[in-house]
């Protein structure tokens, strides 16, 4: 399948000194992909995010491009 570049949305590069361990942020869950509120657990020796959802109180290991700033907090 190709994607032309008119339906691409580039994303900023987050901050990687602004999402640090405890910061209340925002990621995408893998099952449907959309934002939830999160809190930032721990940062892995391979650089992943470990996310806890505030909701369901699971967690996921995700990267940087998968989180953003709270929307209540822009």
């Amino acid at each position: 399948m190709t994607v032309h570049s008119v339906f691409t949305k580039l994303k900023p590069q987050p901050d990687p000194e602004m999402f640090q361990p405890g910061f209340a942020c925002e990621a995408i869950y893998s099952d449907d992909g959309k934002y939830y509120p999160c809190i930032i657990e721990k940062i892995t020796p391979e650089g992943k995010y470990v996310v806890k959802f505030k909701k369901y109180n699971n967690k996921e290991e995700i990267s940087l491009f998968l989180l953003r700033e709270s929307r209540k907090s822009q």
